[in-house]
């Protein structure tokens, strides 16, 4: 389908340090409440979208994750691939590194990433299994890299996803768009 512009809403951050009571001033808020602010927003004007894509600047912030999920929002959202997600026993992954350290190579699948100018390169993907993300769980992890042997911090991504149905290819190029 096509693309349909519709206005952009502008809702600037402000660090809590330029307010007289910091965080505790009502003007004050974080940057995932403004992004479910303007989530909220579209969704009361009707605008349609496929999935919220938020990148890793937000850091992994498990209540922007649940506003989302508790919403029922569709999201890409990145993570930082080291820092811990979560309680588990301590033989189990508990995090995207962790959890890409059992990973057989055979997990790996080869796709087309589609850049806006028109070229494509290959990279690949894998699904991870840990925590409370998995292939047939409600939320879905990834790693999606141009090279699955070194992980170059630089072209790989660790994503989470609540996409039913999504191939990993079509969530990749969610978030690459």
């Amino acid at each position: 389908y096509g693309r349909v512009h519709y206005p952009l809403h502008v809702a600037p951050y402000t660090p809590a340090s330029r307010f007289a009571a910091g965080t505790k001033d009502p003007r004050f808020r974080t940057k995932p409440r403004i992004a479910i602010d303007l989530i909220e927003q579209a969704r009361t004007a009707g605008i349609p979208f496929r999935a919220v894509v938020i990148d890793c600047f937000y850091g992994d912030n498990p209540e922007l994750e649940w506003r989302l999920t508790q919403g029922k929002i569709p999201y890409v959202l990145a993570h930082r691939g080291t820092g811990g997600l979560g309680w588990a026993p301590a033989e189990e992954a508990h995090s995207f590194a962790e959890a890409l350290r059992d990973l057989p190579h055979t997990a790996w699948q080869r796709l087309k990433r589609r850049f806006r100018d028109g070229h494509a390169e290959t990279w690949w993907a894998a699904e991870l299994a840990f925590l409370h993300f998995g292939p047939r769980k409600a939320v879905r992890a990834l790693c999606v890299t141009t090279d699955r042997r070194r992980l170059p911090a630089q072209t790989t991504w660790y994503l989470t996803s609540n996409l039913k149905g999504s191939s990993l290819e079509e969530i990749t190029q969610l978030y690459a768009w």
